[in-house]
């Protein structure tokens, strides 16, 4: 039986007793999937998930109840879980309601009502959790973003290059049809985070194209695996460090969404490098899809889409009252006098850089008419064409 969408609800039990029950009047209307087995329910999981509650019995044949609903403990954390227990298993029931495992359990047989109400209990969990998540998450992220932005005044090269790795990343992912994109987001953003314990000049050589010493290449090579540690201490943010982990995309223990991830940013993240020595779109898809690279065709193909997309707007000058966030500057800004760089050429602008802009020209150490930037639009790759 499916009522009328609306909370998904997967129920696995070899003889369901739900399937026959009729809507109660007034009751929430619930998507419910009904299947027979383990190995099945998880298979639902993974491929038309998510599933706001999933109830099973204790008496799946080759499997307990209890261990599926610990498994999808495990791998779908915000899914409420709900177990049908016969009176001779209440104990290990009421273990694992103690232990958190369970949301609630329900004794064989079950009356319709009480199965019903139940399930709008687990629904309205499900729903507290996702508001939740997405608050904490916000929270975060708004934490992140004052950091990567006070980061990018210390080291604009480098964190201005997460900015559009991060877009090309989100770009790309819509391409691809991703849904959510959060974690993919976080660990673009976070992913040049290393570099702050780089010399600049090591960090400005690289991106020119210069000849490194071995230990000048080290540095570089270990920022990934510092990146990642870095950000694997943050809560929530356990996954993004899993994506950034270098060797995560050919992990099979990481799982297959942090695997997509972990390629996916690889892939940007060697687009804007070649961005950055200046190669236009075509020379950036033709480098991206050697097949010494190892890049899978269908992201080659997403990242230089999202890439050309971004590489579409004309250079312009702007006073320096008109430069917006999400400019990049196509020229080096210098202080009078000694003339140390204010902010380096292909910088992303963000309201901290802007407001620093401003502070330097009311103190009379920036002195310039017009301001060479790329529009928003170009913001991933303009600055191959300064």
């Amino acid at each position: 039986m499916i009522c009328p969408a609306k909370a998904r609800v997967l129920l696995v039990d070899d003889d369901p007793l739900v399937s026959s029950a009729p809507c109660e009047d007034g009751a929430p209307s619930f998507d419910l999937v009904i299947v027979s087995s383990r190995d099945e329910g998880l298979e639902r999981l993974e491929k038309e998930g998510p599933f706001a509650v999933i109830v099973a019995s204790d008496g799946l044949p080759g499997d307990s109840g209890e261990e599926l609903l610990g498994e999808v403990a495990e791998r779908y954390p915000e899914t409420s879980r709900v177990m049908l227990t016969a009176q001779g298993h209440l104990e290990s029931a009421v273990g694992q309601v103690n232990r958190g495992s369970l949301f609630r359990f329900l004794t064989k047989p079950c009356e319709p009502a009480l199965f019903w109400q139940a399930l709008r209990d687990a629904a309205e969990q499900y729903r507290l959790r996702l508001a939740e998540r997405d608050l904490l998450r916000s929270t975060v992220q708004g934490v992140v973003e004052v950091l990567v932005e006070v980061m990018a005044i210390n080291n604009p090269a480098a964190f201005g290059r997460s900015r559009r790795v991060q877009q090309l990343v989100a770009a790309a992912a819509f391409e691809l049809g991703i849904d959510s994109t959060w974690e993919l987001e976080m660990a673009s953003l976070l992913s040049q985070l290393g570099f702050v314990t780089i010399p600049d000049v090591i960090v400005e050589r690289a991106a020119m194209g210069q000849i490194l010493t071995e230990e000048q290449q080290r540095m570089l090579e270990e920022h990934p695996a510092l990146s990642s540690r870095l950000v694997g201490q943050v809560p929530l943010l356990e996954t993004v460090a899993a994506i950034m982990t270098p060797g995560a995309a050919a992990d099979e223990a990481a799982g297959p969404r942090v695997r997509l991830g972990a390629r996916l940013l690889r892939a940007a993240t060697e687009y804007e490098e070649l961005v950055a020595l200046r190669a236009d779109p075509d020379q950036a898809r033709a480098a991206l899809a050697d097949p010494t690279r190892g890049h899978d065709a269908r992201l080659v193909r997403a990242i230089t889409c999202a890439g050309a997309a971004l590489h579409c707007s004309t250079l312009g000058s702007f006073p320096l009252a008109r430069l917006q966030s999400g400019m990049v500057l196509a020229e080096d800004l210098r202080a009078m006098g000694r003339g140390r760089v204010i902010l380096k050429r292909g910088s992303e602008l963000t309201e901290s850089s802007l407001q620093r802009l401003r502070n330097y020209r009311a103190v009379g150490l920036l002195e310039v008419d017009e301001v060479r930037a790329f529009s928003p639009i170009q913001a991933a790759a303009g600055r191959a064409a300064a």
